[in-house]
């Protein structure tokens, strides 16, 4: 989820919330972007991230925080096609639309995301410390998301996505819908 709030009292904090706010509605929109069609810059890497303190409940072995990270890198990956994009997220099909209307963001060559802690809670749902990157630099960091496991596939949780699509504004009505956003126990 996306923590918009400050601790700051100064005049300084209605700038932060809406600078946070800016960049949510940036990285928003680069997450969801399609293939860039320009091969004019390399794309950031997006593979091989060792996740920092990876946690794992007995019984799941490490390579769930291995699968869960690439899961999270491809997905947040600028250059990833909207095709794979949809096989990363719960329940990828309902997400379609979602992901086509904001597939054009001039934004999605500029984000990326860093994974620095994966707990396995149960052997269908971990919790995911990650940071969204703007240019390389932190532009959210330490969020808090999900990841589930689908059909024996770790995938980015449909609820992390729409807490970032709410970050926005109104989110699209897949954000409603329990198959598309439900955690399991």
């Amino acid at each position: 989820m996306i923590d918009t709030r400050t601790e700051a009292t100064t005049p300084a904090s209605g700038i932060l919330h809406w600078r946070t706010f800016a960049v949510a509605c940036l990285l928003v929109a680069a997450t969801v972007a399609g293939c860039s069609s320009s091969n004019d810059k390399p794309s950031p890497k997006s593979t091989g991230q060792t996740p920092v303190g990876t946690d794992v409940a007995s019984g799941v072995s490490d390579a769930a925080a291995t699968e869960i990270t690439t899961s999270y890198l491809r997905f947040f990956a600028p250059t990833v096609a909207d095709a794979e994009r949809l096989q990363l997220i719960q329940d990828g099909s309902a997400f379609s639309q979602a992901i086509s209307q904001q597939q054009k963001s001039e934004f999605a060559k500029a984000v990326s995301v860093k994974v620095t802690k994966v707990t396995v809670g149960s052997a269908n749902k971990a919790t995911v410390i990650f940071t969204l990157l703007l240019d390389g630099s932190p532009a959210l960091p330490n969020q808090t998301g999900y990841a589930i496991r689908e059909n024996g596939t770790w995938k980015v949780a449909g609820a992390t996505f729409c807490s970032l699509l709410s970050a926005q504004g109104a989110p699209p009505p897949v954000c409603t819908t329990a198959s598309a956003t439900a955690l399991p126990g």
